[in-house]
């Protein structure tokens, strides 16, 4: 009805006209005004890119609506090719959380095969975080599809990454495969009780802010990186990890945390600056970078940042500073820490292990960066410890050694794909334990048994 700039998921029919009007009053200029179109600096255009956000998600919610009526018992899965993927950013909104909306079981992601689309393993374990933080409050399955390729190694890596973050693989084979892409499928059934409803006993979370990331338009896509950034940190030095959403911003929800990281939370709401504020005074821990709490959710700056407890510091210095509020502790960067940037994730990780972030209930101990280690309590809870090595030549040379916080151990056994049968291990003193290095060929899954 109206000839507008091609921009992903945005129209111009009289509907989406007349919503906009409804919603805001104002009426789209011509596509010649640039003074709108494109203007990341103009809220009202940032008000029309929000609207399309919405809109999307209201189609998602309608599609399955009418299935419903039909079919009420019918299960819906939705797919995302590239969550958290800068190609997406803000011109495709937010594209989980609204196709969520049209869902009801599942929510899906693409980790594609081939060697120039496939995610490494750093990048794949944010998104799998992410989409497990959208699909943990209403108990849902995520998934990873992986198609294959001929000049793909395995598929066999892609299923032990999304099995260790807590997610379910779906693998489409092709002739050309290996023939033995499929003894990570076969060993998760033979196992089943062990991958049956998965949680993260995770002691600190990393904040996936969909507000902030609107209100850094023109942006988004280095909000997009410091988050991922952030996530590789933890996991590179084997802290278990939460991803939390805006809406989680409360007291009582970040109160199961020792330490929660706040990467550029540009936008918060009223009470969401409050809950962060008595969450330090109560004894937490938080970690913020650049931007905190000084913009509104369309971008504009505040007259008054709403943590200026934190944010005023930086007119002092340029350099990283910590501070308190009651009992606890806030640490912020004045820059983003970004993966381009390259940081020196060990040392960060040492920052917030020496300022109350506490990693969880299992320790590693002298293991390299690049073993993914990733805790996970299943239905019964009952310990499982995932421990992948994807790296050639392998990086770690040494045993094996994990120690267990907050367990009475009894038994500890080891399985894996790659041999058959149950290894058992010794419990040494302190809860630590020692897995052969030679067990650890790509996966291996640790069984903890506690009094």
């Amino acid at each position: 009805d109206v000839e507008i700039p091609y921009e992903p998921n945005v129209c111009g029919c009289r509907y989406c006209l007349k919503i906009f009007k409804d919603d805001t009053g104002i009426d789209l200029p011509p596509m010649s005004d640039q003074t709108f179109w494109g203007n990341l600096s103009n809220p009202d255009y940032i008000r029309w890119m929000q609207l399309r956000s919405r809109a999307t998600g209201d189609c998602y919610a309608a599609v399955k609506k009418a299935g419903d009526s039909v079919r009420p018992d019918l299960p819906w899965m939705q797919y995302d090719a590239a969550p958290l993927g800068a190609v997406h950013a803000i011109k495709w909104a937010r594209p989980m959380e609204d196709l969520k909306r049209g869902g009801n079981q599942f929510l899906g992601l693409e980790a594609m095969g081939k060697k120039d689309h496939r995610l490494g393993w750093r990048r794949k374990g944010a998104i799998m975080k992410y989409c497990e933080s959208l699909t943990r409050p209403d108990g849902w399955p995520f998934w990873s599809m992986t198609y294959s390729h001929p000049d793909t190694t395995t598929l066999y890596e892609g299923w032990a990454t999304t099995v260790a973050f807590g997610g379910r693989e779906w693998t489409c084979m092709s002739a050309s495969d290996p023939p033995n892409i499929e003894k990570g499928p076969l060993f998760e059934k033979k196992y089943q009780p062990l991958f049956f409803k998965p949680r993260c006993p995770a002691r600190i979370a990393v904040l996936h802010s969909p507000r902030s990331l609107e209100s850094l338009m023109g942006d988004d896509a280095a909000y997009l990186d410091e988050f991922r950034a952030w996530c590789a940190v933890l996991l590179e030095n084997h802290f278990a990890f939460d991803v939390i959403q805006d809406h989680s911003l409360n007291l009582e929800a970040l109160s199961k945390y020792s330490g929660v990281v706040l990467p550029r939370a540009a936008s918060l709401t009223k009470s969401g600056a409050e809950a962060i504020r008595n969450y330090i005074k109560n004894g937490g821990a938080v970690a913020a970078t650049s931007d905190l709490g000084d913009r509104d959710s369309l971008g504009r700056t505040l007259d008054k940042p709403l943590l200026p407890e934190i944010t005023a510091q930086r007119k002092n210095s340029t350099n990283f500073l910590t501070g308190t509020i009651g009992k606890g502790r806030w640490l912020w960067w004045p820059d983003m820490i970004t993966s381009s940037a390259a940081p020196d994730t060990r040392m960060l990780a040492q920052i917030l292990s020496d300022n109350g972030f506490d990693p969880g209930p299992v320790r590693a101990i002298d293991i390299a960066s690049s073993i993914i280690i990733n805790p996970l309590v299943v239905d019964g809870g009952k310990l499982v410890i995932h421990v992948i090595d994807s790296t050639l030549p392998p990086e770690q040379k040494q045993d094996l050694t994990f120690e267990i916080d907050g367990l009475n151990v009894e038994t500890v056994s080891v399985i894996s794909p790659d041999w058959e049968g149950v290894r058992n291990v010794a419990v040494l003193n302190k809860n630590r334990i020692k897995i052969p290095r030679e067990w650890l060929d790509v996966y291996l899954l640790i069984v903890v048994k506690s009094i």
